[in-house]
């Protein structure tokens, strides 16, 4: 039985990633792959085909990330959302949620409440109030991609 399409893909996509990149660290090829899949890959999948023990990928995920796998995927993810809702037009936070694929609104409020210090919604009235100096700021800081 054949990967659903979406796994497929990263599968291919994954491949493709380290078989040109024969000198780069494979760690650092799947840091880029979160980053480009927005924290929403599966890290099994990325860390079978770098050919590392589940424990040696997490150790050398840490060592060269600073954070565990997890950990670092939730903090792109968080990092996408903000710009996809400065960028994009939600009309409520349980759509910009399920665009970023949280499980459930939630999970959504409760992540992002740990990496803000705030509720979403706080947060969201802060940025887009464009008459301050701190909101052009914060827009700014969210819109400046990370580079994968």
């Amino acid at each position: 039985m054949l990967p659903p399409l979406k796994v497929r893909f990263e599968l291919r996509v994954i491949s493709s990633e380290l078989a040109t990149s024969v000198d780069k660290d494979p760690i650092d090829v799947c840091i880029r792959l979160m980053l480009l899949n927005e924290g929403n890959i599966a890290l099994e999948t990325v860390r079978s085909y770098t050919g590392l023990s589940i424990k040696q990928f997490e150790r050398r995920f840490k060592t060269t990330s600073g954070f565990p796998t997890k950990y670092y995927s939730c903090i792109t993810r968080f990092q996408a959302t903000k710009r996809k809702y400065v960028t994009g037009k939600f009309r409520t936070l349980s759509e910009l949620s399920h665009a970023c694929e949280y499980y459930d609104q939630s999970h959504f409020i409760r992540e992002f409440k740990e990496f803000s210090g705030m509720q979403a919604n706080q947060f969201f009235k802060l940025v887009e109030n464009e008459s301050t100096n701190e909101s052009k700021v914060l827009r700014n800081l969210i819109l400046a991609k990370d580079n994968p």
